[in-house]
């Protein structure tokens, strides 16, 4: 699904470094805006989502398939 979207949206897909359980990541663009969303496109990604973040950089964000 993530692929399906990615490639619909004309975006790359690349994997999150360093982390064992991460979700794919697209970088978006708005305007001149550049926005690195996760995916969160599984049951138990979406059941997840942002909890037990502290903080998270302010080009981040998270996107439910």
């Amino acid at each position: 699904m993530n692929k399906i979207v990615a490639a619909l949206c004309g975006l790359t897909l690349s994997a999150a470094a360093g982390a064992q359980n991460a979700m794919p990541v697209l970088e978006l663009n708005a305007g001149f805006h550049r926005i690195e969303a996760e995916v969160a496109a599984t049951d138990q990604n979406r059941q997840v989502g942002l909890m037990n973040r502290k903080a998270m950089p302010p080009q981040r964000g998270m996107l439910f398939v």
